[in-house]
């Protein structure tokens, strides 16, 4: 549902349910309530689960259909057709995983989605805090929002109907 390439729309509707929360104006700045909630992109999980289905499909015996469809679009991939393989190895090689797309083997499957989370959400974390500190309207922020984490303020004294687990 979600593909395989960065949705503007899915990540608005992530940023206003966080603005939402934490009851800013729509004019605020995206940054300022996904850093409040300490939440990470919506493409960092959808980006994952793509990955995570490659390597599923890579363990099936060659007999399966959706290994075969695979085998086809990998071809078509290496022509140069754009395809959903296309998508996986520009995934890959833009995360320093090309040696995986290479050898089209992963090895330790939990390893290697760790180590794919961990790089995606430091690109994420780290994409956040340069959008704090070269914004103008951040100017006094910056100084007191070190950490994505959520703010304590959003987990205590909120009305019974907006508790919820962030």
């Amino acid at each position: 549902i979600l593909g395989y390439t960065y949705s503007t729309a899915i990540e608005k509707v992530h940023i206003d349910f966080c603005r939402r929360i934490c009851g800013l104006h729509q004019s605020v700045a995206n940054f300022f309530p996904v850093s409040e909630c300490g939440r990470t992109p919506v493409y960092v999980h959808y980006t994952s689960k793509c990955v995570k289905y490659w390597i599923k499909i890579l363990q099936m015996p060659s007999d399966r259909y959706p290994r075969q469809c695979y085998a086809m679009l990998f071809r078509l991939s290496e022509v140069g057709r754009d395809t959903w393989a296309t998508y996986v190895k520009e995934i890959l090689y833009e995360y320093g995983f090309g040696y995986a797309w290479i050898s089209q083997d992963i090895g330790n499957t939990d390893n290697f989605m760790c180590l794919l989370m961990e790089r995606l959400k430091t690109r994420s974390t780290q994409t956040m805090f340069n959008q704090i500190e070269h914004s103008p309207k951040a100017e006094h922020y910056r100084h007191f929002k070190t950490t994505l984490d959520t703010e304590r303020y959003l987990s205590i004294n909120l009305p019974y109907n907006l508790k919820i687990q962030l």
